[in-house]
Parts: structure tokens; sequence; C-alpha cells
């Protein structure tokens, strides 16, 4: 048998793999072992890149005339390549290897070629990342930035303008303020991982992987692993010759190769291709025809034992968890093995991380705690194990290592239910977060601030955005001292909006997406299982009595407050949501959600809002979790928020609702016109809210409608035309005062179209200014808000609002179809404009 040199990082998961494939005792093994490997042959180096140490290596290897130097990981294989140079092995192979292994050798040379990539550009150093200049050289965000020579997916965020400082500072924190950092454009798509042999310039596929729920950032931790692809055969051929002719131009014509791809809408794109085997234990999900191992193909194709392709694949689907580093401190085992080693499909479950090891959370890390091999007979039921594995939470993790101070969570104006947020985060950090209301006294927020040392401070709608501003002004210099992140869909809004001040951390994310907020404040990745994201119910103590309530038949309730996604699905161009959310959703899991509910009826809750953004965003989701609440809660109450349009939509949806237990449905009518409502991009029309509220009515649920009397576009009689509509449906009871007196608002971040009737940015009313088409509405508004906050019932406030726009006396109307009123104590309405 020829001889081979294996050189083996002490550290990498692949040396035991690649020792075992390589069971003889001819073999030379270079290690920086701190303590000699079981092995015959043992060169200690200390696989640095040093010429001197390739000189020395290549002598003591000449010497026992070795025939061919294999690396394992990505260090060891540039190590191997200028090994192999040195003895005349091979040619040019380190120029070749450098190429590929060096993001930006690779993405330049892959240019040269007109290959599909993402679009780059290679900064001198961390600083010199600023918004304008990636911009210029890229275009709009979001960016993917990353450090030009670290594996895995160590220093690799995902940032847009708004996050730029925290991006700069993660990367500093992982190759310092002055090495080069490669930034692209972030390119989405799902995300997929081939494994393969070339030989003589032909391509092998030894299995494709998919990476479900990746997601798109900040940070880009694989978790799983599934095969084989759900990829269609003719784009997984698409795919494997792109990979082939990008190995070939690279110079990688004999080598294993490990690609990395993202399908885009226009084509596979190239992320990786590597001349190396797939990363972690991986390897050993990946089965060959005669029990051959991966590591022992790549080391008969190396010593050219054997020609002509060989590779086939043999089992069923398969997936891995790879096991990953939920926040910085110090790994001491996994918790529930023997629960996990229980369910059905488990091959195997591999610690990978020494128990006492100080461990850090992505992206500062390159490594996984361990991995877990899961089979099926189809792909849906490997899913289904894999998110039931993920279920044990297998990551036992002692102190935190960083900084234990506190997060204090702010919360501003959450329409007097309990903040879904803030219950996210403090429900995942429960020892290391404190959640105040702003509206609590001054001396005690300035305590509870100087006690933190991040705030989070929530800015939903234009409302909560003014209170954090008063909030920020009140405690200026504290806050200065600290990390601040507003979160909400105001939040770059009014971070735009402080721009004049200094402040030396001050981020903001519009997406209220505790996992994001999560991510920047401590690296901390929620759990997603089958692509829906895990969270833990909020601690016990948080009682239902703070919260509004419902009065329904002179009866008062408490209620509680789910969300069963974060997000909206619809694009309503006026909505602040799109603007932060254009169009995607996270689903939550059906268990928490549950249990969500659960503890907030025992704790005194006899109805429960759904305040997803559109309840229908995930309509079999959403329906299905409602189901069972009733089910389990028969007595118990509901209500939900719901588009016009989906409603039309579906004419037996009144009736499914009516019995689980939904005693009205919240729904975003705003204008009464249907060219306002196309300019608005609402999707329905007139016709559609007449119909929807009698399907409701029929059904014994009640209509909440919402509106936005006043655009540039409305006139006087639209007003009364709505007036009419809520007198004509016998809402009067039902619908707030203050919605009469509502206006647009245009936040920068609107999806609007900005006609002539916009005028200039105000950054003090955070909003674009515009003027009425029709002078009769000047002052109107105004003066409706004004009186309904004097108003002493709705009834008052409607009888108010009918004098104050003219409208013509009031006609007889049909006797009442609507259910009897249910009011909750403080209600939604669609952009939550201040009201006094």
């Amino acid at each position: 048998m020829a001889k081979l040199a294996l050189v083996v990082p002490a550290e990498s998961y692949r040396s035991d793999d690649f020792l075992r494939a390589t069971d003889d005792h001819t073999l030379t093994v270079i290690t920086d072992a701190r303590e000699p490997l079981a092995v015959h042959a043992v060169i200690e180096s200390s696989l640095s890149l040093d010429p001197s140490e390739f000189d020395r290596i290549a002598r003591a290897l000449a010497s026992r005339g070795v025939e061919a130097v294999v690396g394992v990981d990505e260090l060891s294989v540039r190590f191997a390549a200028h090994v192999s140079d040195l003895l005349g092995l091979t040619s040019g192979r380190a120029t070749v290897v450098e190429r590929a292994t060096r993001k930006d050798l690779f993405r330049a040379h892959l240019d040269r070629g007109e290959f599909p990539q993402p679009r780059w550009v290679l900064a001198e150093s961390v600083a010199k990342l600023t918004g304008p200049w990636l911009e210029r050289h890229l275009g709009p965000g979001p960016w993917v930035l990353k450090p030009r020579d670290r594996t895995a997916s160590e220093g690799v965020v995902r940032v847009e303008r708004e996050t730029l400082d925290w991006g700069r500072s993660q990367l500093e924190r992982v190759v310092g303020p002055s090495s080069p950092v490669l930034a692209e454009q972030y390119v989405s798509g799902p995300e997929l991982a081939l494994e393969g042999i070339m030989t003589g310039g032909a391509l092998e596929v030894v299995e494709v992987f998919d990476k479900p729920g990746l997601g798109d950032g900040p940070t880009f931790w694989e978790e799983l692993y599934v095969a084989p692809s759900e990829l269609p055969a003719a784009q997984r051929e698409e795919v494997r010759l792109l990979v082939e002719r990008a190995a070939n131009w690279l110079g990688l014509t004999t080598s294993p190769l490990h690609a990395e791809l993202r399908i885009t809408s226009t084509g596979p794109a190239l992320l990786e291709v590597a001349p190396r085997t797939i990363g972690g234990r991986c390897s050993r999900a990946i089965r060959l025809t005669g029990g051959r191992r991966l590591e022992e193909l790549v080391i008969a194709r190396t010593l050219g034992e054997l020609e002509g392709p060989r590779v086939t694949r043999r089992g069923g689907p398969l997936g891995i968890w790879m096991v990953p580093t939920p926040s910085d401190g110090t790994f001491e085992g996994f918790d529930n093995v023997d629960q996990a080693w229980a369910l059905p499909g488990v091959e195997a479950i591999e610690v990978t991380t020494t128990p006492g090891t100080a461990v850090y959370a992505p992206p500062r890390s390159n490594r996984y705690l361990g991995f877990v091999f899961v089979h099926g007979p189809s792909r849906r039921e490997v899913l289904s194990r894999l998110d039931a594995v993920q279920g044990r939470r297998l990551a036992g993790m002692g102190q935190a290592l960083s900084d234990s101070a506190p997060i204090l969570l702010v919360t501003t104006y959450d329409l007097g239910h309990r903040s879904q947020l803030a219950a996210m985060i403090a429900g995942r950090l429960r020892h290391r977060t404190h959640v105040v209301d702003a509206d609590c006294a001054a001396t005690a927020l300035h305590e509870a601030i100087g006690r933190a040392s991040a705030v989070v401070i929530s800015v939903p709608m234009l409302t909560g955005a003014l209170r954090a501003r008063t909030l920020i002004e009140q405690h200026r210099e504290l806050l200065r001292t600290r990390l601040v992140l507003l979160v909400g869909t105001y939040a770059s809004t009014l971070r735009e909006a402080l721009d004049g001040e200094s402040w030396p951390l001050l981020w903001a994310i519009d997406r209220d997406d505790p996992d994001e907020v999560a991510a920047l404040l401590v690296g901390e990745r929620s759990s997603r299982r089958g692509g829906r994201r895990h969270y833990e119910p909020p601690p016990s103590q948080d009682d239902t009595r703070r919260y509004r309530t419902l009065e329904r038949g002179g009866t008062v309730y408490r209620t509680g407050y789910v969300e069963t996604t974060l997000g909206c699905r619809h694009r309503c161009l006026h909505c602040p949501v799109a603007g932060a959310w254009h169009g995607r959703i996270v689903t939550l899991e059906t268990a928490a959600v549950l249990t969500d509910i659960e503890e907030q009826v025992a704790r005194g809750a006899a109805h429960i809002s759904f305040g997803d953004a559109d309840f229908l965003s995930a309509p079999r989701h959403a329906v299905a979790i409602l189901e069972e609440a009733h089910r389990r809660y028969p007595s118990v109450t509901f209500d939900v928020t719901i588009k016009i349009a989906e409603l039309a939509r579906d004419p037996s949806l009144a009736a499914r609702l009516a019995a689980a237990g939904v005693v009205f449905v919240i729904s975003a009518v705003e204008s009464l016109r249907d060219d306002i409502l196309e300019r608005l991009g609402k999707g329905h029309t007139r016709a559609d809210v007449i119909r929807v509220r009698d399907a409701l009515f029929d059904a014994g649920v009640g209509l909440h409608p919402t509106f936005i009397p006043f655009t540039p576009w409305s006139t006087l009689e639209d007003v009364h035309d709505i007036l009419r509509f809520v007198w004509d449906s016998h809402l009067e009871d039902v619908v707030e005062p203050v919605q009469y007196g509502i206006e647009l608002l245009a936040p920068r971040t609107t999806l609007l179209r900005l006609d002539e009737s916009f005028g200039s940015y105000d950054t003090s009313s955070m909003s674009y200014a515009w003027r009425y088409s029709d002078p009769r509405l000047e002052g109107l508004a105004a003066a409706l808000r004004s009186a309904a906050a004097r108003a002493p019932s709705f009834r008052d406030g409607f009888d108010a609002a009918w004098q104050l726009v003219g409208a013509p006396p009031r006609p007889p109307r049909p006797a009442s179809r609507a259910p009897a009123p249910a009011r909750l104590s403080e209600a939604w309405f669609c952009c939550a404009a201040p009201t006094s």
C-alpha cells in the first residue's frame, strides 16, 4: 500500500473519521495535538502556515517515502498543499487551494469566469464598513459581512444600515478592527450543500443536503441538514454541472469537494467550493454501497486506487441536528440525553465538546456542542423526528461568560395587553432580563437603567415611538453609557429622529422579532423546530389583572394575549408592519402557544386575544391552534384580527370562527371608497366590507372595524360615509370614537406611493407631511379627536362626531343584526396614532 501523510489538527471534528479510514501502519500523521495520537508514526507540528514549517515537514516526509499528503479541514488542506508542492508530488497545488479557500481570492476568480455569485467587495478593515460605502459598492442592503479566512460561520453576519454598528462590533470581536473583511450582497433563497469528489475533472456527487430553517440571519449558524435534497432532478443536475465547471475553473480537478449554494429566483448562486469534505461529524450520515465511508473513498481516490464513478448512495431519508451554542458560557454536558435516545429514529448522539470548556455563541464560535443523527421512512418524518429531538434542548450550560448585568426591557405602548416581544425575550432569558413600563416612576426607571448593561425599548407604532423619545430625553446621559436597542415598527424611524444626538451604541430593529434581539444582545438564537420558532411562555408571576379587560353582557372579564405568528404576509401599503417585515412571517410553535394560553387561563384569563397582525398569515397553523384552545377551554372566548379580503374570500370562515369561540373579529376597513382602498393596497372593496359584515353577523360574530377617515384623497363625504356605515351596522357602541379622527401616517419606512399630495419628511412628527384635496377637512380630525377624549361613552362620542362633521340627519335603520357588544377596555385600531 502506498504511504500517505494525513494532516490532522487535534481540534478538528474530522480527525477520528479519517484516522479510522487509514488504519494502516505505513501511514504518517502530522498533528498539533498536545499529546500523541494513537497511531504508529506521528510527526509533531504546530500546523502553522509558516514556510519554515513546510520545509521541516517536507524533509521528514521525504525520508519516509510518502506518496500523498491529505488534509482533513480547511487549514490542514492548505498545509498539505504546500508540503505536496515541496515534495514534488504536485505542482501549483498550494496556489489552487489558496484561491479556493480564501474568500476574496475565491470570489475574484469566479468573477473572471462569470459564475453566478453574490456581488462582493473587500474592505481593507472593519472601520471601512460604512453604510454609504457599502451602498456605493453593493447597492442597498441587506449585506453579509464575513472574515476572509475563517471557517464555518464564524464572524458571518447579515446587516442592514440600521444594524451595521452591531455587525462591526461582532467582526471586531472575531478578527479585530484592522483585518480585511469581505462584504457581499445578501442573496435570498433556500440553501443546500453538495458533497462530491472530483476525479480527472469529473464530479461525482456523493450527497446533496438541504438546510431547512437556516433563515436570513443575522447569523448563519447551520443547525439542520436533511438528505436527500427535495430539489427536483433537473435542478440538481444544473447544480452539479455548475459546481463541476467552477471546480475545474478553480483548478480543483482531483480533490474532495464541498460546495454550498443558494437557489435564487434566477438559478443557483455559488457561496463556496472548497477542496475538503463536509464539516463537523456530518460525513457519518453519508451512506455508500459496500459499507464504504466517505473518508475511505477520499483516500482511495487520492492514491489513485479507484477509477471511474463508484459512488452509489444507499439508505433512506436522514437528518442531522448540529447542536449549537445558545449563549456564551461553560459547557457542562447535554441535558435529557436519555429521553432523546428513546425517540424514534435516533441513530447516534455524539458530544464533541469536553465538559468544562468555555464556549461562545454565534457569530464568535466555529464549533458545535455535538451532533444528533436521525433517520426515517420519509423526509417529512425525518423533519418531525428532528423536531422532537430539538425539543429536548440538549445544551447543558454553566455560568455565563459574558457580562451578567441584566437586560432591561422597557415597554412603551402595547394597547393594554402583555407585550409579546417582552414575554418571548423574558421567557428565554429569564435570569438576565427585567421588564418595566415606560409609565413607571422616573426614579425607578433611572435606577433600572443604571443596573442594566443593555436597554431594549419597544417602539410599536407612533405612540410608542413618541413615548420612547420622551423617555430617552429624560434619561439621555445615563442611556449614552449603555447599549440601547430600539425594537418595533417605528424603531429606525425614531433612530433617525435622534440622529442629532451622539449615541455611541444605538441600534434599531424594525421587525419585533425576539430572535434578532437575542442574537444582537447575547448571541443567543431560539430553538427552531421544523421551521417554526419555539419560545418559552413568560414567567408565571405575570398577573393578568395588570392588563385590559373585556366587557360583555354587563360582565367584566380578565383577558390574555398570544400570537401564532410574527410579522405579516400581507403588504398593505400604509401599514408599518408591512414596511418592517415585507411580507415575511415567522410561525410560532403550536405547543408553545397552547402552553402560553394554558398559563394565562390558569392565572384568570377568561378571554384571549390573538394579536397577530393578521390571524390568517399562516391559516392552517393559526386556526388549528384556535380550535384546539377552544376544545381545551370551551368557556374561554377569543378575538382575532383578520383582513376583510381574507374574510371575503371564504364564506364559510365566519361560522367556523363562531364554532371555535370567537366573539368578534377586528378588521382594518380603513375607507369605504374603492379608489382609496386601492391606493392603500388593501385588496378589498366597499362591497366586500358589506358582505363580510353580514356573514359575521349571521354567524353571531361581532365586527370591530377600524378606519383611517382622513387621507390626502379623502373628502368630507367620505367621513360622512364612514359614520353612516357605523350607524347602519349598529356599531356605535363598538367603534372607539377616536377612530373618527384618525389621520394617515407615512413614516420613512412606508410602502405608500408618495404622489404630489405628499411633502417633505418631518423628523419631529416622524411622518411625511401631506395636504388635503378637500379643504373642508382642515382641522376637522383634531376636533374629532378632542371630542372623543371628552365623550363619556362610545355612543356619546359617535353623536358628537356626527354633529361635528355636519352629516345629514340620521336616517331610519333596520333592526340590529349585530351581536351584543363585546368591548375591550383598550382596543386595537390601525396605526395606533396618538389620541391626545
